[in-house]
């Protein structure tokens, strides 16, 4: 991370590897017609993550093996024992990774001039895009959860209703907690669907409705 500066609240160093892609070249050092590149490792960095407590969620206990010590990921963050809460948690880290990389000297593990690694949960937010591409991003998430939703043999009604919960947060929030902890099952399943290249897009979608099911219920019902 930049030198010197500090992890904001809810903010954890993680490892994230660089890598790029070599092809074979003839004598005179180009690209051989129709050569399939490989990936090649240009180094490892530990950079700045936000867990969800950067975001106001408890994301409760964290997983532990039989020696009672802390398991961790590949990239040397603590595993949460909530399978919910661990595929938001990979939801997050997927995307601050290509924020992080955008902001690389390509194929290097340099930063670019005046570039920094977000390490603040304010910085993270105003790293995200502001084109409107988040809406579109919302719109095709909701279609893929509404889908998802039919697959496991749930009404058309039924399933119109979880799209419009995830497409409105607050909407969700108002939900019971029987409800509530059946959207962290759906967003769960949800996000263990998507490619790595969908997770990471449709991740800000994915927290917010995580984040609505997160918040405290004021009554319980048996919905």
């Amino acid at each position: 991370m930049t030198e010197g500066k500090k992890l904001g609240e809810g903010f954890v160093l993680a490892k994230m590897e660089v890598q790029r892609t070599v092809y074979p070249t003839d004598a005179t050092g180009k690209k051989l017609p129709g050569a399939k590149g490989e990936r090649e490792l240009v180094g490892v960095l530990n950079v700045p993550v936000p867990t969800l407590k950067a975001f106001g969620i408890e994301g409760g206990a964290y997983a532990v093996d039989e020696a009672n010590a802390a398991i961790t990921d590949d990239y040397g963050m603590s595993v949460y024992a909530s399978e919910a809460m661990q595929h938001i948690q990979a939801c997050l880290r997927a995307d601050i990774f290509v924020q992080h990389k955008n902001r690389l000297v390509p194929e290097t593990i340099d930063l670019q001039d005046g570039k920094e690694f977000s390490s603040t949960i304010e910085e993270y937010l105003a790293g995200l895009p502001r084109d409107g591409s988040h809406l579109v991003n919302l719109s095709e998430a909701a279609k893929a959860f509404e889908a998802m939703i039919r697959g496991t043999g749930k009404s058309e009604t039924i399933s119109a209703q979880w799209k419009l919960y995830f497409r409105t947060p607050k909407a969700m929030e108002a939900q019971s907690a029987n409800m509530k902890r059946k959207g962290q099952e759906y967003l769960a399943s949800f996000a263990a669907s998507l490619t790595p290249e969908l997770l990471s897009k449709y991740q800000a979608a994915i927290v917010n409705c995580q984040t609505a099911c997160a918040a405290e219920t004021l009554s319980e019902d048996a919905y």
